[in-house]
């Protein structure tokens, strides 16, 4: 019987260099519109109802950037990862309909909830910001699947087009709820139909033409995906949350503001990584998989150099021009001092590091520690928040630690994890081209 071919490129499992550059530019240019397209849709909807109506719809957009962090991104990965080990979609088929009941379930207590709080959350009364609370949660669930499929057989030409339609799509639907003079709840639907652009890619979320018989597995999916969203979303909250903690413990508007922007202006090539890193899960798990231990080796320790020298690096260049520039693009008055500037800069080229790591991490199937690791970060985070600095400082400083506390916990976790393949797993090649060589045709 012939061996399953593997969805990584040719029958060898061989991408060109020419083909991996096409995708890397089509993610890169996809998740750069997305995030462009973003702030486009809602600088229509600011400019057409003003800052007061607008919130509701900025509470809306909250829980969908949560629900990106919480759903798309493990979704999206998970059936990346076990595409790539298992040769096929047969697992993530027999999975979906447990993942589905789940969201599901999650997305009626999102309308519930945010129904019961209604008044607080959305400034305003009536079930219908509620429900669309609701259908941003499912329409996230609907966006990693249809990205992870695309991306689990390497269409990432296809798989960067759907980044971006999602935010295409509400922007053309903003600029109709305008013309017809629509109010705040045009724009909340106009965002939670963004994820419908997905439909345009039927191939993606039909699993017809997988076997009935699903591959092994190596554990629950929905424990692997819980791990992974835990992970997930407080990572996000240590890198966003900066602006909140500082009105908490005391910090004057204006380096709210500051911080704000700061964390703003350097978190944007985190943005475009998060969406390059959709081509890396399923190399990582290739490597996996054929027993690379050595590349994965030279991966673990040149992540963790490049972390450290690109947190020097960011940081000694938000020292010199990181206020000026922040004056430029902001205004005059939005700069955080000088030092905090260089910290936060510092901070944000690590969580970029802490991302990858991630990554590698759901490769090799270890979801659970994300969510362990983020913990201790966090709490490490929380300690630096009692130094007797200035409230900036003390937020700047609690951001950088809770991110270095994550890398070295990330990296420790990958060594376990590899040890562990040494000891009782499969025995590693004697060589990445002899493992190369032995690759299913």
């Amino acid at each position: 019987m012939e061996p399953r071919r593997r969805p990584d490129g040719g029958p060898n499992g061989r991408v060109s260099r020419r083909g991996v550059a096409r995708d890397s530019f089509a993610l890169l240019v996809g998740t750069a519109a997305n995030g462009i397209l973003a702030y486009a849709f809602f600088a229509l909807a600011t400019r057409a109802l003003g800052a007061a109506d607008a919130a509701p719809v900025a509470q809306l957009w909250t829980l969908w950037s949560a629900s990106a962090a919480v759903l798309t991104f493990p979704v999206q990965h998970w059936i990346i990862r076990t595409m790539q080990a298992d040769g096929d979609a047969a697992a993530v088929r027999a999975a979906l309909p447990r993942v589905t009941l789940l969201i599901s379930g999650a997305a009626a207590a999102v309308a519930a909830v945010s129904w019961l709080a209604r008044e607080q959350l959305f400034l305003t009364g009536g079930a219908i910001f509620p429900l669309l609370a609701g259908a941003v949660t499912v329409g996230a669930f609907f966006v990693g699947l249809v990205r992870g499929r695309l991306a689990g057989v390497r269409r990432f030409v296809a798989t960067g087009a759907v980044i971006a339609a999602e935010n295409l799509l509400r922007v053309v639907l903003a600029a109709v709820v305008i013309v017809g003079g629509g109010g705040a709840v045009g724009f909340g639907v106009a965002l939670a139909l963004g994820g419908l652009a997905a439909l345009a890619w039927p191939s993606a979320y039909r699993f017809s033409d997988v076997r009935d018989a699903p591959a092994a597995t190596d554990g629950s999916p929905l424990a692997f995906l819980g791990g992974v969203a835990a992970g997930s979303l407080i990572a996000q909250l240590v890198l966003t949350g900066g602006p909140v903690v500082l009105a908490t413990i005391g910090g004057a508007a204006e380096e709210v503001t500051a911080l704000f922007i700061a964390l703003a202006l350097f978190r944007a090539p985190y943005l475009v990584t998060l969406g390059l890193v959709t081509q890396v899960t399923g190399a990582l798990t290739n490597l996996i998989s054929t027993g690379r231990e050595r590349t994965l080796r030279r991966v673990r320790h040149g992540l963790a150099a490049a972390a450290v020298v690109g947190a020097l690096a960011v940081g000694a260049l938000g020292w010199s021009l990181g206020p000026l520039l922040i004056t430029l693009v902001f205004g005059a008055g939005t700069s955080p001092p000088r030092a905090v500037v260089a910290v936060v800069a510092a901070a944000t080229a690590i969580a970029l590091a802490n991302l990858v790591f991630t990554v590698l991490l759901v490769a090799r199937g270890t979801s659970g520690a994300l969510t362990t690791n983020w913990v201790a970060a966090v709490a490490v985070g929380a300690a630096a928040l009692v130094v007797p600095v200035p409230p900036l400082a003390r937020v700047a400083g609690a951001f950088l630690a809770a991110e270095v506390t994550a890398l070295a916990l990330m990296w420790w976790t990958e060594q376990r994890a590899a040890r562990r393949v040494g000891v009782s797993g499969p025995a590693p090649a004697p060589s990445d081209r002899d493992a190369a060589s032995r690759r299913p045709a």
